[in-house]
């Protein structure tokens, strides 16, 4: 017969355990197996109490004399997870929880400020030990992040895990690069973007300033990954994150603030300031504006129907009229800066029956001179601008029996180098990258967005079909907006033919598009002017505070992207600040 005793010796008792031993292995046949047990809950009491109120001392106190030890670091550590992981806590400490749910003691459940206490107190341990212990948290946290979930799973189980996670960057436990590339994997794969979601908001929530710091390497991929989780459910997330991290310029107010209003200069016809819808509005970069230039010039010349083409120089923040043209048989459609600034083109529409439509190019800087003017046999030369190689425009036009052309000429011999028939209806807009030498993109009234290479005889390539009129394309690099007469703003990649990577619906048709190099894209419709961060689709559109609605009929940032410069209806020019 055999009988197993077991010898329970309290903590003050210890000191005896030896004697004990010995005595139980004087009886004969008797094997004494000496092993030291914690009593989990009383500690856990302890340290709870302890890290609720603060007292540091208490918990450095416990935690320093059993950590180190082999035979009661497992149960410590047991305790630990106890405290830090028990989801309970968030559903007691929500504010937000119905006060007709069952509740436990406030003492139950460990506090947001205890686990920052109980962090805090494991950093400031031996290496060795806060090595191990952090190990052992970090790796239960990431089993429980990589477990595969649907999206729309509730986060009460993973808020624990997502908050240690973030306190152990804060307390320095854990590398800020290591969280930043694991929240990437997580949003990558759509059966841990629920959890990858929940921790960065924690991670964000708790770290937001360090965040900011980091090198544009490491946030980029994070912002990206943000950028392809675009799901509904995640919106708030989306907006949180990308407000925290400054990534959305103010999403929750107004990205655009008016500044000014600028009315146009008086015409030569003495009838006053025009009053025309304002057409079209053209930047010469500050790199490239004319040697005759004042210094640091930012010139823009714009463009209203009547004939007025003002040209101003905005670099003081009031922008002065230093040259005007009239042209008194034509409506300035579209003008363009040659690359370099030098040059101005104008597509001129007949103002009269019986003129043609015509080209004018004016040279000379501050002062502008017409060298040539050349009139086409021609419907319409509804879009014009200038490519990337010198001495050549590309427009769109229209023959008398309806064919349309966008067509690529070289300006000073007057000779088509090359035209392409692909469009069937009128050319509405054209757009050429600044950074892109041989392409260029054309909207049309047939719905087609279409990629050229200027380069190549072959047909372009059909990036886009929209639901009405294209009235306008803009880009920045690879990527090109355009916008359509059923209220929508359609964005595409060149590279990537057919594929609407984001749509936004307005209130009202899209008629002017501005696209900037951080995705802020400044939209004119015909009852105001927005700004939409199409970096983060989901987030909602912004009204710029005008002091009512208007009708934008160009739209453009500045070469600098610190404002926007909206041409209205009645001929005036409103300029809007980002109020980032």
């Amino acid at each position: 017969m055999k009988i197993t005793v077991d010898v329970e010796l309290h903590e003050h008792e210890a000191q005896h355990a030896s004697q004990v031993a010995s005595l139980l292995s004087s009886i004969a046949e008797t094997s004494v197996h000496t092993h030291v047990v914690t009593d989990k809950p009383a500690l856990a009491a302890l340290l709870r109490d302890a890290a609720t109120s603060g007292r540091t001392d208490v918990i450095a106190s416990e935690l320093s004399r059993r950590l180190p030890r082999n035979e009661l670091y497992g149960d410590c550590l047991d305790v630990l997870h106890t405290l830090l992981f028990d989801s309970q806590r968030f559903e007691y400490w929500n504010p937000s929880a119905s006060s007709s749910s069952p509740s436990a003691p406030a003492s139950s459940y460990l506090p947001s400020s205890g686990v920052a206490c109980l962090l805090g107190v494991l950093a400031r341990m031996s290496d060795a030990v806060k090595a191990r212990v952090r190990d052992d948290i970090a790796s239960t946290i990431v089993k429980n992040l990589v477990l595969s979930r649907p999206l729309d799973s509730c986060r009460d189980p993973l808020l624990p895990y997502c908050e240690v996670g973030a306190q152990l960057v804060t307390t320095g436990l854990l590398s800020l690069r290591a969280s930043v590339a694991m929240t990437v994997q997580l949003l990558g794969d759509e059966r841990t973007r629920c959890a990858g979601m929940t921790f960065l908001g924690k991670l964000v929530e708790l770290n937001d300033e360090p965040l900011k710091r980091c090198d544009k390497s490491i946030m980029e991929p994070l912002r990206q990954a943000l950028c392809s989780s675009q799901e509904d459910l995640f919106m708030y997330d989306i907006e949180y994150v990308s407000e925290a991290l400054d990534w959305t310029s103010g999403s929750h107010g107004r990205m655009l603030a008016l500044q000014r209003t600028c009315k146009p200069p008086s015409n030569p016809t003495g009838s006053g300031p025009s009053l025309a819808p304002v057409s079209s509005i053209c930047f010469a970069s500050p790199a490239t504006v004319p040697s005759g230039s004042r210094n640091g010039a930012e010139l823009v010349c714009v463009a209203s129907l009547d004939g007025t083409i003002a040209t101003y120089d905005a670099s003081q923040g009031v922008p002065v009229v230093v040259s005007s043209i009239f042209l008194s048989r034509h409506m300035p459609v579209a003008i363009d800066f040659s690359p370099r600034g030098r040059f101005l083109v104008v597509a001129g529409a007949p103002k009269h029956a019986g003129t043609s439509p015509a080209l004018h190019f004016y040279s000379n800087e501050l002062q502008w001179n017409e060298v040539s003017s050349v009139e086409k046999d021609l419907r319409i030369i509804s879009a014009v601008k200038w490519t990337r190689m010198p001495g050549h425009y590309i427009s769109g036009e229209m023959q008398q029996n309806h064919d349309t052309y966008v067509r690529v000429t070289d300006a000073q011999r007057n000779v088509v180098v090359s035209e392409f028939p692909n469009h069937t209806d009128v050319v509405t807009t054209l757009y050429v990258a600044a950074d892109r030498d041989n392409s260029a993109v054309s909207g049309s009234r047939d719905r087609q967005v279409l990629s050229y290479d200027l380069r190549s005889p072959n047909s372009p390539t059909t990036i886009g079909h929209l639901g009405s009129t294209v009235t306008c394309v803009h880009g920045d690099g690879e990527f090109v907006v355009a916008g359509s007469l059923d209220r929508k703003l359609s964005l595409f990649d060149i590279r990537m033919p057919l594929h609407v990577i984001a749509q936004r619906e307005f209130e009202s048709p899209v008629l002017s598009a501005s696209l900037s190099h951080k995705g802020l894209c400044a939209v004119g419709v015909m009852t105001g002017l927005f700004t939409v961060n199409l970096n983060f689709p989901a987030l909602p559109a912004s009204k710029a505070n005008a002091s009512g609605s208007f009708r934008y009929h160009c739209v453009s940032w500045n070469p600098l992207q610190t404002h926007v410069l909206g041409g209205r209806d009645s001929g005036t020019v409103d300029i809007f600040l980002r109020s980032d």
